[in-house]
């Protein structure tokens, strides 16, 4: 029985095209897998060179932006005995901007204060409503006595509308009667930075360095490295330690690393360390 079928299979392969249609499917299959490996492999390159070119990319567009100071103004964290002020918490939770104005202005409605013309002028400052921001800051300082950080967020604002010379002029002034002001030393050093004044923007944040801790300090330490590494070469090294710094800080700091992998980008044997 068992020989009859040997028998009965070398005659169906011997007279029939089964043979050439195993072979041809076998060849076929090599070529597809051949031309699938050539694919991922030229992907695999594409990949890698668009990932180096985004990384240089994205920071140079971070040298020019710097660091964002918007984290600087912020509502009040005091408690206070008007219940709308916690109504109006919670729609800053949800980023409700035009439902915050609303409560706000009810409270002014029951009587103009310093505190109250600041958080509105917060509101608008979180529109990026800059010009109705500033009014608000101004009527919050002509208020006594004066909501804490009003004349801060209104250094801040001021940049937006092109304003850099009376910012500068707000944040020495501060420094004058708070040597130790981080908030005002940083931004001093951050629109110095912004006008491309790198090496006279350094001393600002190897102050802020001193007295601060934990994410400030990180921010210090990377905005000291867009200083020195602004300052070409012969700087490299520092913009090297300050941006290693802000990492060590800060091990997640993406504008820290990104920084660091373009100051890398000439030295491919440093580059892993990004």
């Amino acid at each position: 029985m068992l020989h009859f079928t040997y028998q009965l299979f070398r005659k169906i392969l011997s007279e029939s095209f089964v043979p050439v249609i195993f072979v041809l499917g076998l060849l076929f299959a090599v070529l597809m897998y051949v031309q699938f490996r050539i694919t991922v492999d030229a992907d695999q390159v594409v990949r890698i060179q668009v990932l180096d070119e985004a990384v240089v990319s994205a920071s140079e567009d971070n040298d020019n932006e710097n660091e964002e100071n918007d984290s600087f103004v912020n509502f009040s964290t005091a408690q206070q005995e008007d219940p709308l002020y916690s109504t109006a918490q919670n729609y800053i939770e949800q980023k409700n901007w035009p439902e915050v104005e609303k409560i706000y202005q009810q409270i002014l409605a029951k009587g103009a204060t310093s505190q109250i013309y600041a958080e509105l002028g917060v509101v608008q400052f979180k529109q990026e409503r800059y010009p109705q921001a500033l009014e608000y800051f101004d009527k919050a300082l002509s208020l006594k006595p004066v909501t804490a950080n009003v004349q801060l967020y209104k250094g801040v604002t001021l940049p937006r509308l092109g304003k850099v010379a009376e910012a500068m002029l707000i944040y020495r002034k501060m420094l004058e009667r708070n040597p130790h002001h981080f908030e005002a030393s940083f931004n001093l050093g951050l629109v110095l930075l912004k006008q491309d004044k790198h090496a006279e923007a350094a001393p600002y944040f190897e102050k802020t360095i001193t007295y601060s801790g934990g994410y400030n300090k990180a921010r210090a330490y990377y905005s000291l490295g867009i200083c020195y590494k602004g300052q070409g070469l012969p700087h490299s090294q520092k913009a090297e330690q300050a941006f290693l710094e802000a990492i060590r800080l800060k091990p997640d700091y993406i504008r820290a690393r990104f920084a660091l992998a373009a100051l890398y980008a000439k030295h491919p044997e440093k580059r892993s360390q990004a």
